[in-house]
Parts: structure tokens; sequence; C-alpha cells
């Protein structure tokens, strides 16, 4: 715990000015958290405490910085992804975050139903003035058919009142 904390608090303090957005960890109810197999959709507790240290250590090295919880792995095939960030608010995630990131791949554009849950859950516990950043989005299309197009789309409805609480979207484009 005092290595990660010391890296945390050096990295942020080292950075500052330069670096001042971090995301702990990348989807860690999938593939890239404690299990292999893919199976973590039940680790929030595990989760959320390290958070809480990420969290202190970076603010402690750059109170200025801003610090997203999750990245979770949130595509159209996990209906219930929403049930992590509950998780990670039973286990006192509230306060250690400033932003909770997610990955809503959907073939046809955005899993819409993750973005809207997954504020509905930050409202329901008080955080509603905290942005939902989306850090991956994408699709494959081998043919180089429909992109730009769904990429209109999409960014159409970001831009719009109604999802005024999306304050990050990244494309993931591998080509």
């Amino acid at each position: 715990r005092a290595a990660f904390e010391n890296y945390c608090r050096t990295t942020a303090k080292r950075y500052k000015g330069k670096v001042d957005l971090f995301q702990f960890w990348n989807e860690p109810n999938g593939c890239s958290w404690i299990r292999d197999g893919c199976s973590n959709g039940d680790q929030f507790e595990e989760y959320t405490k390290w958070l809480k240290i990420a969290y202190a250590a970076l603010k402690e090295g750059n109170p200025d910085c801003t610090v997203c919880a999750a990245a979770l792995d949130y595509n159209e095939g996990v209906k219930e992804g929403y049930k992590y960030i509950e998780g990670m608010y039973r286990c006192g995630a509230r306060g250690h975050f400033d932003a909770i990131s997610i990955h809503p791949y959907h073939p046809e554009g955005l899993h819409w139903q993750a973005v809207d849950d997954t504020y509905r859950v930050m409202k329901e516990n008080g955080d509603a003035d905290k942005g939902v950043w989306i850090t991956e989005y994408g699709w494959n299309d081998s043919k180089g058919e429909g992109p730009a197009e769904k990429l209109r789309q999409v960014l159409s409805k970001l831009c719009s009142k109604q999802y005024s609480f999306v304050t990050m979207a990244n494309y993931l484009c591998v080509t």
C-alpha cells in the first residue's frame, strides 16, 4: 500500500501542469482486474478500496488534478453494469472520484442505456454535478461502410442538452 501511495503521489506531483487527468484502472469489472477469465463483476469492494487510496495520494501530489473512476466495460452485452457502480457507492466511493468512466460499445453507435444508467446512479448518490466520461467507444466495420455517419450521429446526440453530463468522449479508432 505504501509503495502504491508513493507512486500515485509522486506521479501526480511530477506531472502537475502537464498531466492533470487520471483514470484509476481500466475495466475493473472485466478482464483486467484481479481474477483471470473476465470474472470481476463482483469485485467492486476491492476496487473501491484501492480507488480511495489512489484518489487521496493523487490529490496529495496535485490537489488540482481530476481523478476518474472505473472505465467500466459496459458494452451492449453488459445489461446491468450500473450494479458495479452501485456497489462502489455502497463501499464508500463517494467523495473519492471526480468523474466515472464507461466503455459503452455498441455496434450501432453507443450503448445509450449504459450512459443513462451510469448517470442515474450518480444522481441517486448525490453526484449529479460530476461528469460521465466515455473513454472508449467505436465499432468494428471491416468494410469501412458507415463509420462516419455513426460518428456524426453519436456526436450530435452527445452534444445535445440531454447528455450535458457527458464531459469527455474518446472515439477509439484502430486501423
